[in-house]
């Protein structure tokens, strides 16, 4: 699951999804404010905005987070989640830690 803000701009969330669609992933994302991914110049993902639920999360061989929303319980993500890769410096403090399942990126 990559967790993505596909804005009605290029945002870079969308280039990260095309990247990791064009390796074979399957890709969703979560955002609290953008249900539907827009229609862009370049991008037109058919994707719908993924519930954060534990069973949804835990589902997902890497949860990317390349957006920081205060509407997100982090918390959850880091208790259910396999991988983590954050390129927002979020989940800093269990960088190093035992589970060694947060990465920066």
């Amino acid at each position: 699951m990559i967790r993505a803000n596909p804005l009605p701009r290029e945002s870079p969330s969308l280039k990260l999804i095309e990247v990791f669609e064009d390796k074979g992933a399957k890709v969703d994302y979560h955002d609290p404010y953008i249900s539907v991914a827009p229609k862009t110049r370049k991008y037109h993902y058919k994707m719908n905005s993924v519930e954060l639920t534990p069973e949804n999360i835990a589902k997902y061989d890497l949860i990317l987070l390349s957006t920081d929303h205060d509407k997100i319980d982090y918390q959850l993500i880091y208790e259910h989640a396999s991988l983590i890769l954050d390129t927002r410096n979020v989940f800093a403090k269990y960088i190093g830690d035992k589970t060694g399942k947060v990465h920066k990126a």
